[in-house]
């Protein structure tokens, strides 16, 4: 220590003297100079900002931990996929087998079949997924079995003239004699200067469509006059006045079905498509689902309470913040801690920000 550092007390003294009495009283009062050994204005700068910003690791330390934890879901809800092979066993009748674990059982499939010499693929359904229309859907749902494979066409369309026949029965073009008609629209001209419009409805278990022409604009459309059967062959029994008819349809057929005991597959297209195909099948199991569920809700459980404690911990830095900036302005010398603990307090949000944003 020198001799410049050394704190040399000043004394002071009150002397009173009475000459009337012989008593003198004499009080000391001692006062040094400032204090030169204390924290300097820098370190407390330097503590007021720094302490609160070293106490954001607890809560980016959380909310890492939470973020991990979002890795250990499991969303496959109870569904899987797995591949077999088919084999061809008979002109273009394929079959194979398929095992199955726990509960899990068949919901769909998709039946890729390649042909090489053409470069396409045939894409088969065993399910309602592509039909891409509620009508459709709810039709097929009337005859198909569950466990069918269908092969459904995209929305084709379909122009026919008449040539003043009063009887007529004609097929649509190209359809095979085992698909099936879904009609969409239909729309009949003819020639008369009088109203008519035609509709075609179909009866619930019914494939075949009724066509009736309506007699006037109160939409009565009673009148029979014809008939598109479910393979697409038209029978009109009133065609001397009709002009021409368009349609725009689907159709689908049955390629294949299989059973779930034993586990056997049959798929028959109509085609020969070399010496085995591939099919990948669906499953579901509702043991599977519920497990995954339950452990879903455990993470969530625990990454809520993570979470909470980053939450808490960020408020109790702030906190922090601010108790410094108060106890700087409150203690002689502090206000360069009070000033570091305020840039801190509006630091710290923009640096936490900063962290999720780039990260």
């Amino acid at each position: 220590m020198t001799a410049k550092d050394i704190v040399e007390p000043i004394v002071l003294t009150n002397f009173e003297s009475n000459s009337n009495t012989s008593n003198t009283n004499q009080s000391n009062y001692i006062l040094t100079s400032n204090i030169n050994n204390g924290i300097s204005p820098f370190i407390r700068f330097i503590l007021g900002l720094l302490i609160p910003v070293f106490l954001l690791v607890v809560p980016l330390t959380l909310f890492s931990i939470e973020d991990s934890l979002g890795d250990q879901y499991e969303w496959t809800y109870g569904q899987n996929e797995f591949n077999t092979t088919l084999y061809n066993v008979a002109n273009n009748q394929y079959t194979g087998n398929y095992s199955l674990e726990g509960d899990y059982q068949i919901t769909g499939c998709f039946v890729i079949v390649h042909e090489p010499t053409i470069s396409t693929f045939h894409n088969y359904r065993c399910d309602d997924r592509i039909y891409g229309s509620y009508s459709f859907q709810n039709y097929l749902d009337e005859f198909r079995n569950e466990n069918q494979f269908i092969s459904a066409s995209e929305v084709m369309s379909y122009r026919f003239e008449f040539d003043n026949q009063t009887n007529i029965s004609h097929q649509i073009c190209c359809i095979s004699p085992s698909d099936y008609v879904f009609l969409i629209n239909v729309n009949i001209w003819d020639n008369t200067d009088e109203y008519h419009s035609y509709s075609f409805h179909r009866v619930s278990g019914d494939r075949n469509y009724t066509i009736n022409r309506c007699i006037d604009y109160s939409g009565i459309c009673s009148e029979k006059v014809g008939n598109i059967t479910e393979n697409g062959l038209i029978n009109l029994n009133d065609s001397e006045n009709i002009t021409n008819i368009t349609m725009d349809f689907r159709t689908y057929r049955n390629v294949g079905n299989w059973s779930d005991n034993p586990g056997i597959i049959q798929f028959d297209d109509e085609n020969k498509h070399g010496s085995q195909i591939n099919i990948l099948l669906n499953s579901y199991s509702e043991k599977v689902n519920q497990e995954e569920s339950d452990n879903n809700m455990q993470i969530s459980t625990r990454q809520n309470d993570v979470a909470s404690g980053g939450y808490i911990s960020c408020c109790g830095i702030l906190i922090i913040s601010l108790i410094l900036v108060i106890h700087g302005f409150a203690t002689r010398g502090g206000v360069a801690q009070a000033i570091g603990a305020f840039i801190s307090f509006i630091l710290c949000p923009i640096l936490f920000v900063s962290f999720f944003q780039f990260n």
